[in-house]
């Protein structure tokens, strides 16, 4: 048996039936290493895709925070009169706003980054057993000076033997302060928003509501013309009882509901119906849930 080789082609002597017969064996492995060299160019432009994101939103993450961080710390300072009274009280007033203004700023920009890593996929979650109802607390807790300004009141209603649930603690704590800020941002004033923790078959969930009473509510239709304006992204949703679908804060929050296997749900008060409320539920699956 005789062999002689070449890079894509081993030919070999050899008997087939008794006769005398030679096979040839092609190995061509231009189309593989093509297709080999393809895919490393594909996941090469994928990693420097990868870090040119990372670097952009470090850098917008500095070059907002930087200014922001300066509006606010001067408009403090000046509405607290710190070197010495202002001279005008619209002066004060107006820094006030500034600081308001600026505040609210840097809690959108937040809200973005948070939107954007979270749909760039780098959100590991850390699986940990939380309670759920003291992060409500919590986050209701930090919202209550907000709610008192905007003249809102805020409840918090949670069985005292509700399960654990696995999840990350912090994002969870982030979705329901922006939850309850939307909230906050669109309930009446003189209104209640209650937060209420629950479990059944299909997991925990947690629903908040407006309570407002009916006869303010007749009032108020009576005494307003009709405006239709609670789908014009131009108009804004506050005192509406209408939480915007894809605000800031609803978008974050509906992400980490997602995150986490759940669901985030709107619903708007009805015009014309005192009776109709707005609500918002937050429903976690049943394989998150810790006994």
């Amino acid at each position: 048996m005789e062999t002689t080789a070449s890079p894509k082609c081993a030919i070999v002597d050899t008997r087939w039936g008794g006769v005398p017969a030679r096979v040839a064996a092609l190995n061509d492995v231009t189309v593989r290493r093509k297709l080999e060299q393809t895919m490393h160019d594909a996941e090469t432009r994928s990693q420097e895709t990868y870090k040119r994101n990372q670097s952009f939103f470090s850098n917008v993450n500095h070059d907002l925070r930087t200014p922001l961080t300066h509006i606010i710390g001067f408009s403090e300072m000046m509405k607290n009169e710190r070197l010495g009274p202002m001279g005008t009280d619209r002066y004060k007033e107006y820094a006030s706003d500034i600081y308001s203004s600026g505040t609210v700023l840097l809690d959108m920009i937040e809200d973005l980054l948070g939107i954007a890593e979270a749909e760039m996929h780098e959100i590991d979650l850390t699986d940990e057993i939380c309670n759920l109802g003291q992060l409500a607390e919590i986050a209701v807790a930090s919202q209550r000076q907000h709610a008192a300004e905007e003249g809102v009141s805020i409840e918090v209603d949670c069985p005292d033997r509700l399960p654990g649930l696995r999840g990350d603690a912090r994002r969870l704590r982030q979705g329901l302060f922006r939850l309850i800020a939307e909230a906050i941002h669109c309930a009446h004033r003189g209104s209640t928003i209650r937060l209420t923790l629950g479990e059944d078959s299909r997991g925990i969930h947690v629903r908040l509501n407006e309570v407002r009473d009916p006869k303010v509510i007749q009032m108020e239709l009576d005494a307003l013309p009709d405006f239709e304006t609670i789908d014009d992204p131009f108009v804004s949703a506050e005192d509406s009882s209408a939480p915007r679908e894809e605000s800031l804060a609803l978008s974050l929050t509906r992400k980490v509901m997602e995150l986490h296997g759940g669901s985030l749900d709107i619903v708007r008060a009805r015009k014309h119906t005192p009776d109709s409320k707005m609500s918002i539920d937050l429903n976690f699956p049943a394989n998150r849930v810790i006994r």
